[in-house]
């Protein structure tokens, strides 16, 4: 189901993202993306694909011009892990879906469309459970949440059982929380739509250098990594099994 028309778009901006004011002169979601800024790339196919109310969340000492409306948060109230998410929670889409999208990574057309629709009783995850086959990532990433107004009281109680500094991402830690609910009532229906292509997450400098040079040459950008990895391990079961092999045999001419 499509309802785009009630549909509002959050672009998260107001992350740590102090390296990179030394690289480029930029924030890192304003890095160039196709001669455009990555914000404004977003903005305008955001836009083509009928996603018009889209607000930019940015910390109170960020002065950002764009071409959507831009409005400062308190980005760290509590200093929780779960802040990320919380900060927005003012922003959040009374009347229709919210999409919490994190302003630093770069949508393909694919992630773009499985956007417009609408969650109804579902908290929807879009990203990639695994290492990258296009950009050079070797973890997964978490890219946006969706999820409906009939969700937000159940999202806050979830969120108020976050910690501070746990190892994972706070997109990672909401989604293995959800996953623990499902036996809870009025538990909202959970689901992950799996990406894998030019979509990411730019981190650290590094990544969008990565991800650019990979971009430049889109032929030759597919590596099967998790292929590559599994022969490398049978190659090694193999070895083992020589190994062990060879040892049995030595051990039964000694004994007999």
């Amino acid at each position: 189901m499509v309802q785009v028309q009630r549909a509002k778009v959050l672009l998260l901006g107001a992350g740590r993202g102090t390296r990179w004011q030394h690289y480029l002169g930029v924030q890192k979601y304003m890095v160039p993306v196709d001669g455009v800024p990555l914000l404004e790339n977003t903005v305008s196919r955001l836009r083509e694909n009928g996603l018009t109310d889209i607000e930019l969340l940015v910390a109170h000492d960020h002065d950002v011009s764009a071409s959507c409306d831009v409005k400062h948060i308190q980005p760290w109230p509590t200093g929780l892990d779960s802040d990320k998410l919380m900060s927005s929670r003012q922003h959040w889409n009374s009347e229709g879906p919210t999409l919490l999208l994190y302003a630093d990574v770069y949508f393909s057309d694919c992630a773009l469309q499985e956007m417009v629709h609408d969650p109804q009783n579902f908290v929807r995850f879009i990203g990639r459970n695994r290492e990258s086959s296009f950009t050079g990532c070797d973890h997964g990433e978490i890219f946006a949440i969706g999820f409906g107004p009939q969700q937000h009281g159940f999202l806050e109680g979830v969120l108020a059982t976050f910690g501070s500094n746990e190892r994972k991402p706070v997109g990672w830690q909401l989604y293995k929380r959800l996953l623990q609910t499902n036996m809870m009532p009025e538990q909202p229906n959970l689901s992950f739509v799996h990406i894998d292509d030019f979509t990411e997450d730019f981190d650290t400098p590094k990544d969008y250098d990565v991800w650019l040079e990979r971009w430049t040459d889109k032929p030759n950008a597919f590596r099967a990594r998790r292929r590559v990895r599994e022969h490398r391990f049978l190659f090694f079961g193999v070895m083992i099994g020589m190994v062990v092999t060879i040892v049995g045999a030595l051990a039964v001419n000694l004994l007999f």
